[in-house]
């Protein structure tokens, strides 16, 4: 009997930066992107289980990055999502403000 086993990586994108950092590499001014990559145990080329996981962050021009601890990888996700739930808010507030601006000219033209 024949048995295939082996190993495989998975990325998996976890978000982006809220700062912006300029790339050593290609000096491109942007948001970088933070990943996961899980190297996976294989049997029959199918992923069974994960045996490591690491976070990266890159510049999503040129994939030029480096390695982070997962303490640090997580909290640049929750800073970026912090100040993305903060903008949805101010939007949200600004549309309801709007709302009854527009109820009333549309009174008045009537």
């Amino acid at each position: 009997m024949l048995i295939i086993w082996g190993s495989r990586s998975m990325d998996k994108t976890l978000g982006e930066t809220q700062r912006s950092y300029q790339c050593q590499h290609c000096n491109n001014v942007n948001r970088y992107r933070v990943f996961r990559r899980r190297n996976w145990f294989t049997l029959f080329w199918i992923p069974i289980f994960p045996f490591s996981s690491k976070y990266y962050i890159t510049c999503p021009i040129c994939n030029f990055g480096s390695k982070l601890k997962k303490q640090d990888a997580l909290d640049q996700l929750q800073v970026a999502t912090e100040m993305q739930q903060q903008i949805q808010t101010e939007a949200a507030e600004a549309q309801q403000a709007a709302t009854p601006e527009i109820q009333q000219s549309e009174t008045d033209a009537q």
